[in-house]
């Protein structure tokens, strides 16, 4: 099959979770199928990102664009707010400014014949989606938008962030609403975020694609650690890791530290904002380590992983890694979107600071139920969560699309109604 991929950047280096979905799955998608790379480039692209690029995609082209300002995406006039409010356009979500020339060779492409399926990475570049009109169209949204706004607003406590939040809420509802079902089909990673999807935009055709994990790469090295280390990985310029890292700092860890005193909290991934390297001054056992390399050493060095997510939306790269590492994970439910998980098999479940704390300790203090955590998660990521397997899930859905069968949510749809048509 000859699939033609568009993207908002290109998806290498390997520095966030677009990049960790994207780059791997077409590299198990190539194996068997042409795919050709059109993408915006919101910055440069280096030398060895072009040749990790270009390993994957058959042909790339790289379209630079510029930043918007923040003034620019919002609308400079009141008209222009109320408007966007009310209908919001294409570009609504979208960063950048629009590339003609990136849409003419979506075009040119699309009506040579050649292609059999175009694969948007995002709801966001709906404004390309005319260019392809000739072929069927798939978009990978990963998650829901409009969840994380509603997520946020929970957790927020200044009363202009809830409102800030509570009217992106809105109209990121009637985006979706409005664009979802220009697509064939529409794929999340979490089941949670589809069915928020498909209660705003019902017309839509939504599908489940979990996110995986290269299992070949994060994989444990017998290392064992000797430290009481508790880790939390991920992009810490991300709200939702911020947030959930200063509520570890301030709520649990001092739980945690009346009973175990030597607990060290590690918090790895790039950019910190200055919220969390204030929340983190006065705390001698935590550690803020900036951007790395190689996020496996720092998991070798971990006895313990936790995710204490309050917030965001879709599935969560950091716990399938962490799975991968063959580390004890303690998470809260949030964390888990999308994820199969067995509560006391692989993974231990909380949300209270001190459920979260007890859960911690109880780790920390049992290596009988650290080994019984960290091998039942590694088989847990081998068995469900390699990339050929969610490549697999992939082609089911080209498949599908280009024979215009329904999916498997529009089946489900029509028995329900046929139930009700013969009462």
């Amino acid at each position: 099959m000859k699939i033609l991929v568009v993207a908002p950047r290109p998806p290498y280096p390997l520095h966030g979770g677009y990049e960790v979905r994207v780059y791997p799955l077409f590299k198990a998608l190539s194996a068997a199928n042409e795919i050709t790379l059109i993408s915006k480039a919101p910055s440069p692209v280096d030398r060895q990102s072009l040749v990790s690029l270009e390993e994957v995609f058959e042909t790339v082209e790289l379209y630079p664009v510029r930043e918007l300002a923040p003034d620019e995406r919002s609308g400079r006039t009141l008209w222009k707010r109320i408007s966007d409010f009310v209908s919001p356009p294409p570009g609504y979500h979208e960063p950048t400014t629009f590339s003609r020339d990136m849409c003419n060779s979506i075009r040119t492409k699309t009506q040579s014949g050649e292609y059999d399926i175009v694969h948007y990475l995002g709801v966001g570049l709906i404004a390309y989606l005319p260019c392809a009109e000739q072929l069927p169209c798939v978009c990978d949204a990963v998650d829901d938008y409009s969840l994380y706004c509603y997520r946020t607003i929970r957790h927020r406590r200044a009363i202009a962030d809830k409102a800030r939040y509570f009217l992106e809420w809105l109209v990121t509802r009637r985006f979706e609403r409005k664009y979802l079902s220009k697509f064939r089909e529409v794929v999340f990673v979490s089941p949670v975020d589809a069915k928020e999807a498909r209660s705003i935009c019902p017309a839509a055709r939504i599908s489940v694609v979990p996110n995986g994990v290269d299992c070949d790469y994060f994989r444990p090295s017998g290392k064992l650690a000797d430290k009481p280390i508790v880790l939390f990985t991920g992009v810490m310029d991300y709200e939702p890791n911020v947030t959930g890292a200063v509520y570890f700092l301030r709520e649990v860890l001092p739980i945690l530290e009346r009973s175990y005193p030597a607990v060290q909290f590690r918090i790895v991934g790039r950019d910190p904002l200055p919220e969390l390297l204030e929340a983190v001054r006065p705390r001698p056992h935590v550690e803020v380590t900036g951007f790395v390399e190689d996020m496996r050493p720092h998991f070798d060095d971990a006895m313990i992983y936790v995710s204490p997510l309050k917030s965001g939306a879709g599935l969560k790269n950091k716990i399938l890694e962490a799975w991968a590492m063959a580390k004890p994970v303690v998470a809260t439910a949030t964390s888990c979107d999308g994820i199969e998980v067995r509560p006391g098999e692989d993974i231990i479940i909380a949300d209270t600071p001190a459920d979260l704390a007890e859960a911690v300790l109880s780790v920390l203090n049992d290596p009988v139920l650290r080994k019984k955590l960290s091998e039942n998660g590694r088989k847990k990521a081998l068995s469900l969560y390699s990339w050929q397997s969610q490549a697999e899930k992939f082609m089911d859905i080209y498949r599908r699309v280009l024979s215009k069968e329904p999916c498997s949510a529009d089946r489900q749809k029509d028995a329900t109604l046929d139930r009700s048509r013969r009462r």
